[in-house]
Parts: C-alpha cells; sequence; structure tokens
C-alpha cells in the first residue's frame, strides 16, 4: 500500500527507509526519522542503487546530519549499490513495522517505487515531491 502521509503505527519493528540512486531524500528521511522516533523503534537505512554521481548529494551525510536532529532514533545503515534495489530493500523490509521511500524523479526510481509497493513485507509510504539528482536539469 502506497500512501502520502504516515498512518497509525504498524506492526512493531523498526522503520525501515530505502534509498536508492541518487535522488535527494531529506523529505523520506524526515519522516522517516519522525516515524521511528513517534513509534520509539529503530531506524534502519538501506542506501542501493547505482553509484552516487561525484557531484551528488551524499546520502550517508544526509543521514548523519538527520541522526543528529533525533539522537534518541538508533540508526543502522546498510550500503549495498551495484544490486537490485527493489529486492534488497523488499527483502530489508522482512520484520519492518513501516518501509518509507521518496516519491520518485524519474521512470527508473518509479519502477523500483512500483515494485515495492509490491513486494514490501511492511506497510510502504511514498513521501514529498519527486526530487531530482542535484545538477540535474529540470
Amino acid at each position: 500500500m502506497s500512501r502520502d502521509e504516515p498512518g497509525p503505527a504498524g506492526p512493531a519493528g523498526p522503520v525501515l527507509i530505502g534509498i536508492h540512486g541518487i535522488v535527494t531524500a531529506d523529505e523520506a528521511l524526515r519522516c522517516a526519522f519522525a516515524e521511528a522516533d513517534r513509534r520509539g523503534v529503530p531506524l534502519t537505512v538501506v542506501l542501493t542503487g547505482a553509484t552516487p554521481w561525484p557531484d551528488s548529494v551524499d546520502q550517508s551525510e544526509l543521514v548523519r546530519l538527520w541522526a543528529e536532529k533525533y539522537p534518541e532514533v538508533p540508526v543502522t545503515t546498510t550500503i549495498r549499490r551495484g544490486l537490485d534495489p527493489a529486492v534488497v530493500i523488499a527483502a530489508s523490509s522482512h520484520g519492518c513495522g513501516l518501509l518509507v521511500v521518496q516519491r520518485p524523479a524519474d521512470p527508473a526510481a518509479a519502477a523500483v517505487v512500483d515494485a515495492l509497493s509490491r513486494r514490501a513485507h511492511c506497510p510502504v509510504v511514498v513521501v514529498g515531491e519527486a526530487a531530482l539528482p542535484t545538477g540535474a536539469a529540470a
């Protein structure tokens, strides 16, 4: 199931945020940290997809910055570059209470989100506006 706003707490388990490709996932990170904090559960971050471009946003740095804003939320980050993002994120969703992803900006990212809406083992929330990679033309 995919929706724009987080709903009631689902099954007890960590909140998972799947960040694929090189999109800026700031809104999704905000939502994921807030949900993990509200639920009193850890946050699991999975970074996957293509290797980031040299001038792209450093997703690990964004995670670190959000973690500073939510010091009471335990965070685990896993990086799985070069693998199918939908498969990696869906597999990571076992035992999770919620999966948060950024609204896709391009057809490839939309395909990943579509696959996750069918394959995830927990509720899926798609947040934010379609985010363009840093330095990409709108």
